[in-house]
């Protein structure tokens, strides 16, 4: 696999992209049923999505915040701790050094205060919320410039921006555009020629 810390070039989106797809099929993950992709490749690719983004940068500014939103079970906060330590090891996130903060979720409208207030370049949802919670953070995100990605490719559809998910076996990205576009994700066509397109 490409060397985690480096930062891909325009060139290179279909080589690091493809191997680290295939790199998915070989585990499930054991920290919550509703993610199907191994929480230290979802960390990987969310971090080379992110060189992608045509915006990060101005979002992040001198260092990237991450956001992994736990909802205090057990299998979300494993989830939480493996992603946190996979993402931990890259040495930049969209081109610039990270730091990632785990971070409870009590109400979409108090994440969304936070998210408003501190202004992280991603917020990862991690396992265990519904699709109301899901919902109402989106609305309560509109207009707000973040990255919103997540570990249950089914909220997608729901408002979140990106997502992983494995299709009778074979991985696959999905791209909610209309709502990237609405939070000041640009990602490249280059990008989006790998991924699927989710139009609600």
């Amino acid at each position: 696999m490409l060397g985690l810390g480096a930062r891909m070039t325009t060139r290179q989106p279909r080589q690091w992209l493809t191997v680290a797809l295939v790199g998915i099929c070989v585990a499930r993950s054991a920290a919550a049923d509703e993610s199907t992709v191994p929480p230290a490749l979802q960390s990987s690719l969310l971090a080379r999505a992110a060189n992608y983004d045509r915006n990060f940068s101005k979002r992040a500014s001198a260092s990237a915040t991450t956001f992994v939103v736990t909802t205090g079970s057990a299998a979300s906060t494993q989830f939480s701790g493996q992603l946190r330590q996979a993402l931990a090891g890259e040495e930049k996130v969209g081109g610039v050094p990270h730091q990632e903060l785990e971070v409870p979720f009590g109400s979409a409208a108090a994440l969304a205060a936070k998210i408003k207030s501190d202004k992280p370049a991603i917020v990862f949802l991690g396992p265990g919320l519904t699709e109301p919670d899901v919902k109402a953070l989106v609305a309560a995100l509109d207009g707000v410039e973040v990255l919103l990605a997540s570990a249950n490719p089914a909220w997608v559809p729901a408002g979140v921006s990106l997502g992983f998910d494995l299709v009778s076996g074979k991985p696959r990205l999905l791209v909610n555009l209309k709502q990237a576009q609405k939070q000041g994700v640009a990602f490249g066509a280059d990008f989006l020629r790998l991924a699927q397109v989710i139009d609600p």
